[in-house]
């Protein structure tokens, strides 16, 4: 049974327009999120983005920056952000951070208080 937030491509067989599908997914996915984790193993190494693993878990930027700003926060306990980690600034995030903030508050997305 899928799980809420999750993504599967499945184990089918690709024709060409699935594959061109897919990649369209991954680079939206790229644009909102990063798959280069560092684990917990790791907590007590400096690891660089170019250097951690790539997951099969995507964490968005959001989640990313709320777990930078303090040491014991992991995304199911087990991964943060690389030590180098930052987010990037295209004027196409920029525009949709704008767009969302917008709609639903500046807060939108943080823990209710």
């Amino acid at each position: 049974m899928p799980e809420r937030g999750r993504i599967s491509s499945g184990r089918w067989e690709w024709d060409d327009e699935r594959k061109e599908f897919r990649s369209h997914i991954v680079k939206i996915l790229g644009k909102i999120s990063n798959n280069r984790l560092k684990d917990w193993f790791q907590r007590d190494e400096i690891v660089k983005t170019r250097d951690a693993k790539r997951r099969n878990l995507w964490v968005g930027y959001h989640v990313l920056n709320w777990c930078a700003r303090e040491e014991r926060r992991a995304v199911d306990s087990m991964f943060r952000p690389a030590d180098d980690w930052h987010q990037k600034t295209t004027d196409w995030y920029t525009d949709l951070s704008q767009r969302v903030i917008e709609k639903f508050g500046s807060d939108f997305g943080e823990p209710k208080k």
